[in-house]
């Protein structure tokens, strides 16, 4: 059917007898249109070169809409000639955007968008399993760069829609061409052709906030002639939903396009179905042929695109009668009601639809399930670590959006009482909530706001600027119901006003629905921001629960700002305790931890667990060499240096300076650092974590190490403690003693340029038992030898050298290995370069050895000495003075090194 034998068009826009004036309006606008429509006609045959897996957009479908709309309005519904400008303009323009060719600027426009920027973030984090940085967002790979255009086009189009009605493209010569060439007809219309046509991607209840008045004829047409954008826009949404029969997805045309699995779904469907009819107010679809049990994916599709039409109308129908319009002839699709009744219209072959995708009936059993004790355990801190997570995730967003300083913004924890007792709740300065988050996103069990859609509309750029929240599964809201059942969180977005902060309220947890309202007097939010308040249970303070501090410092409650201080090392924001009447008090400023004196922090750290037993010249020495770890993207993983002060402890505790910090909380110890890493959670309870520094970024840390200790005025022995460090980090140990032997310490230099007899025998003094009257201290007893200068007892073709992980018993080294070790092979399977795995002294020894014999690596022949060859090696252990070095334990501590032609 051609569009103008369409009744719609005929009664708005044939010739018919009447006035000049209304005679040569109606065929000003009848040119008009046809002109647009050639136009137009040019830009739709570009668009299956940038969108070639969608279903066909060219002007055979923008034409079929004009039958669609006839058969969905009725003969109750006409169209003035203006309003039919406006629908078949809406028509024309509405799908445009979704080629380069609709805008002027070309690729380079788009990829100036932020829509395009943040479509790449999204594809960076699911191709990298993690938020990306910002400059790995503007230089991505071809393949993400391709698939970010194509998804930006999908996402922008009915914007770029609504400037198609006045936007100019300029030829090489100079000439100007706009879609309305009419200038007087584009000045007074284009701007509203554009807003219908980006209506059809508006919500449905957006139509009556955008299109509420009928507004008057344009100056040179009849009075009468008066404009309905509400009704025009209707029909052009219904008109586009609906149109999915054959002339949508042609199967040659199909076949051509080697299309990806759920476009392939998409084009089978629509090559199968019958042009829709009109039923008892029902648009009835049917198949041509039916779909087999392999084209079972593409019959629920049919179905979920059956029940997405539907929706449309039966919404359009109540919008049309709740503002007293005349309602349209179709208003609803038939056969939707269950798969048992479609199934006779949309016809299957060899098997049976029925519904049995997953659902979740008791979706309030489910999030006490799995959004409280069931996920967490009974720690009583997880409510207020996901609370300051989240708030720390709004005060950073806004902090990018508006682009403040990295130190901007602020979350108070605030503890008080009222009629009903006492609450908690965490204030930030972030970006507030709207509507649609406060009842989507938030309660929508399992969906991270930040990876959604709705934070792409409310926040465009968000993600192109970096932003990587620590919140990622969408769960840890709920956690404030393991507290109590009465929450009230109340919000303000920067767009609304004093009077317009809102606040949903749960009573009965989330067995109930809470209640949405506008803020009272007393709740109202003076900042932008969000503030969430819980009435516990039970006392934050008695045993057990938040304030009552883990043994062995159990010295009753802690305050709230003793609390924060212990528990919340490194957050990036500023951070307030305020118990009610008292003032409130700085707890934290943002990332102080970078920037602090280094013995002030590392005292901080050591009162955290213990209070002042360390080592206070041990301390200072490390204060002096805190680092900063930064990762090949700039970004900081850490602040620490080697921990020597656990060489000097003089008391029975085994204090910790390293702290694992996810969030700015803390959640672990590294017993061979001191400092702060940053790290991330294994799971989403959080349980466990892994430091987020890479295996590059810790080698060159540990190689700085190694240069800042050897400046030091500590002993050879000391050092020899950092050199062991060092090289597990896979470091360069420089100038640090690597081994000990009858000359006194060697370092890998010295031993590089020694003579060496064949074989030399390296010993882990953990092997070794002393003669008597030598401390064993630490697994060092040999050493302490040095101390008394009795080195003679060490036979000149031994090399006393560690063999064992001098980190292995830290929890976060395990975890981090595994973690670099899968880094490590993802680079070796892209060529590049990594460092050694045998990370001890004992691999920087035989490496010094093969440089003194002028060999390769490869050419040094390394063997165990088993236990049966210790009678044999006491011949070269014993000394000139008659005492004796004995080996004990393992045999394997012990190896025999020469070169592969000496080897016997």
């Amino acid at each position: 059917m051609d569009f103008n034998t369409v009744r719609l068009w005929r009664d708005a826009f044939a010739s018919i007898q009447e006035d000049p004036e209304a005679s040569r309006a109606r065929s000003r606008l009848r040119e008009a249109f046809m002109a647009l429509r050639e136009r137009a006609k040019s830009l739709a045959a570009e668009i299956p070169r940038d969108m070639p897996d969608f279903t066909v957009h060219d002007i055979s479908h923008l034409d079929a809409l004009w039958e669609m709309a006839d058969l969905i309005a009725g003969p109750q519904v006409s169209l003035t000639p203006p309003e039919a400008f406006l629908l078949g303009g809406g028509i024309l323009l509405h799908d445009l955007g979704m080629s380069l060719a609709a805008y002027p600027g070309g690729s380079d426009e788009l990829k100036r968008s932020e829509v395009w920027l943040d479509a790449v973030a999204r594809l960076l984090r699911r191709e990298l399993g993690r938020w990306p940085t910002a400059r790995e967002i503007q230089n991505p790979p071809a393949a993400q760069a391709s698939e970010a255009t194509r998804e930006a086009l999908r996402l922008m189009h009915a914007e770029q829609a609504a400037r198609l009605g006045e936007v100019s493209w300029m030829s090489a010569s100079g000439t100007q061409y706009h879609l309305i060439d009419d200038p007087d007809l584009r000045g007074e219309l284009g701007a509203l052709l554009g807003s219908i046509a980006q209506s059809h991607h508006w919500p449905a209840a957006r139509l009556k906030e955008e299109f509420s008045e009928t507004i008057g004829a344009p100056g040179w047409c009849p009075r009468a002639w008066t404009m309905d954008p509400l009704k025009v826009a209707c029909l052009l949404r219904l008109a586009d939903a609906s149109h999915l029969d054959s002339r949508r997805a042609p199967g040659f045309l199909q076949t051509l396009r080697r299309l990806r699995d759920v476009s392939e779904a998409h084009w089978t469907f629509q090559k199968k179905l019958l042009k829709p009819r009109l039923e008892s107010e029902r648009l009835v679809f049917s198949s041509s042929t039916r779909f087999s049990e392999a084209e079972a994916p593409a019959w629920w599709l049919c179905s979920d695109a059956l029940h997405m039409v539907d929706r449309e109308l039966r919404q359009v129908d109540a919008l049309l009668t709740e503002t007293g319009r005349t309602r349209l002839a179709a208003r609803g699709v038939a056969g939707i009601e269950n798969p048992q009744r479609l199934v006779e219209l949309i016809r299957t072959e060899g098997w049976v639809p029925i519904d049995t995708r997953v659902r979740i009936q008791d979706v309030p059993s489910i999030v006490e399930r799995f959004g409280g004790r069931q996920l967490y355990g009974d720690a009583p801190d997880v409510p207020l670590r996901e609370l300051l997570q989240n708030a720390c995730d709004a005060v950073r967003a806004r902090r990018l959006l508006e682009e403040r300083a990295n130190d901007w913004g602020d979350v108070t924890v605030r503890l008080g009482r009222d009629e009903e007792g006492e609450w908690i709740e965490v204030e930030d300065t972030g970006l507030g909530m709207s509507q649609a988050l406060l009842t989507g996103s938030l309660l929508d069990f399992g969906t991270s706001y930040w990876g959604s859609e709705l934070a792409r509309e409310e926040c465009p750029g968000l993600w192109s600027r970096g932003f990587q929240p620590t919140g990622r599964y969408g769960i840890g809201f709920f956690s404030v119901f393991m507290w109590g059942n009465h929450v009230r969180v109340s919000t303000r977005r920067s767009e609304d006003s004093l009077q317009a902060t809102r606040v949903l309220e749960f009573r009965q947890g989330v067995g109930s629905p809470p209640i949405l309202r506008v803020a009272r007097t007393g709740e109202r939010l003076v900042d932008v921001g969000t503030r969430i308040r819980v009435w516990p249970q039970e006392s934050l303070h008695e045993r057990d629960n938040l304030l009552y501090p883990d043994k062995p410092l159990d010295h009753g409650p802690y305050t709230l700002c003793e609390y924060l201080t212990r528990s919340y090392p490194a957050l990036d924001v500023n951070l307030y305790a305020e118990e009610l009447p008292q003032a409130k008090k700085l707890v934290r400023r943002a990332s102080e931890w970078m920037h602090k004196d280094g013995l002030a922090l590392l005292k901080e750290l050591g009162s955290i667990q213990y209070g002042d037993h360390f080592d206070s010249d041990a301390m200072e020495k490390m204060g002096r060499n805190l680092r900063l770890m930064k990762n090949p993207m700039g970004e900081v993983v850490g602040r620490a240096c080697i921990d020597v002060q656990r060489r000097f402890n003089s008391t029975n505790l085994d204090v910790m300076l390293g702290i694992l910090a996810t969030g700015g909380k803390l959640t672990g110890y590294a017993k061979s650092m001191a400092g702060i890493l940053t790290a991330s959670p294994l799971t989403m309870a959080r349980h466990s974590t892994c430091p987020d520094v890479d295996t590059a970024t810790l080698a060159q840390w540990a190689s700085e190490q190694a240069i800042l200790w050897q400046r030091e005025p500590i002993s050879d022995e000391d050092k020899h403690w950092v050199a062991e460090r060092v090289v597990r980090y896979g470091g360069d140990v420089g100038a640090l003693p690597v081994a000990l032997s009858a000359r006194g310490w060697l370092t890998r230099e010295a031993i590089a340029t020694s003579q060496w007899p064949e074989p030399v025998i390296l010993l882990d003094p953990v092997s070794i038992h002393a003669p008597r009257g030598y401390s064993t201290e630490f697994g060092y007893g040999v050493l302490e030898m040095h101390r008394n200068s009795d080195l003679n007892i060490i036979h000149p073709a031994i090399l006393l050298v560690r063999f064992v992980d001098p980190v292995a018993t830290d929890t976060w080294w395990s975890t981090w290995l595994e973690s670099a070790a899968e880094a490590e092979a993802s680079a070796l399977a892209q060529g590049q370069t990594v460092f050694t795995q045998n990370r001890t002294l004992a691999a920087s020894v035989v490496d010094a050895l093969a440089r003194a014999w002028s060999i390769s690596s490869e050419d040094v022949v390394l063997s165990e000495i088993l236990m049966q060859e210790v009678e044999e090696l006491k011949g070269v252990l014993e000394s000139a003075k008659g005492e004796a070095l004995t080996v004990g334990g393992r045999g394997a501590f012990c190896l025999r090194v020469s070169r592969r032609s000496a080897a016997t």
